[in-house]
């Protein structure tokens, strides 16, 4: 993957554009998987340099750059100000993503009344517009702050749906983060055990 980034970098393209900030997330993530920290969060550090502040697609970008380098904050802020300019463009697209973004920084920074807020919102959006693929990972992302919320009845229903979603899509998932998280907050150790160690194994297969 890092080869692959190595190359797209390279390629000719317009400076200062989506495409440059695209490919350097690109090449932050795969110094990441590789196990290059310091290098990855280079990479990450620098995308709000390049980012246009009245361009939701880049501030969308930078901001999960920001987020995977661990800087909650300023994640937050280019997330804030793109989520903003979607709205006003009406560009539901970039509006899901963001949002998605939203409800994952919202959460690590401890907010996670926001970070529902912001999950529900992207949930509905894909329902509405079809993506069903992208609704199935917005539900899990929604269940798993329902989890640490304690909504119970609320999180086991979304992980049923995104279940339901994945399985029409032809995905067999045997496992939720969520259910497992749940299960953890109300004590049954051997059944958050279960769902937690089905979700990973899912996750390694997909990898492989």
């Amino acid at each position: 993957a890092f080869a692959a980034a190595e190359r797209a970098s390279a390629l000719p393209f317009e400076p200062g554009g989506k495409t440059e900030l695209a490919v350097l997330l690109s090449r932050g993530d795969s110094a990441g998987w590789a196990g290059r920290l310091d290098e990855a969060a280079a990479y990450w550090r620098c995308a709000p340099e390049l980012a246009n502040p009245d361009d939701p697609d880049q501030l969308q970008i930078a901001g999960e750059a920001l987020f995977s380098a661990g800087d909650d904050d300023g994640a937050l802020r280019l997330l804030r100000r793109a989520e903003s300019l979607a709205r006003e463009s009406t560009a539901l697209g970039t509006l899901t993503i963001v949002l998605e973004l939203l409800a994952l920084s919202e959460a690590r920074a401890g907010d996670l009344q926001a970070a529902h807020a912001a999950a529900s919102e992207c949930v509905g959006l894909m329902r509405a517009i079809g993506q069903r693929a992208e609704q199935a990972k917005a539900l899990g992302i929604l269940s798993w702050i329902e989890a640490m919320l304690g909504r119970e009845s609320e999180c086991r229903a979304h992980v049923k749906e995104g279940y339901t979603v994945l399985r029409d899509l032809g995905y067999d998932q045997s496992g939720s983060v969520g259910v497992g998280l749940l299960e953890l907050s109300l004590g049954h150790a051997e059944a958050a055990v279960e769902a937690l160690s089905a979700a990973l194994s899912v996750r390694r297969d997909r990898l492989d």
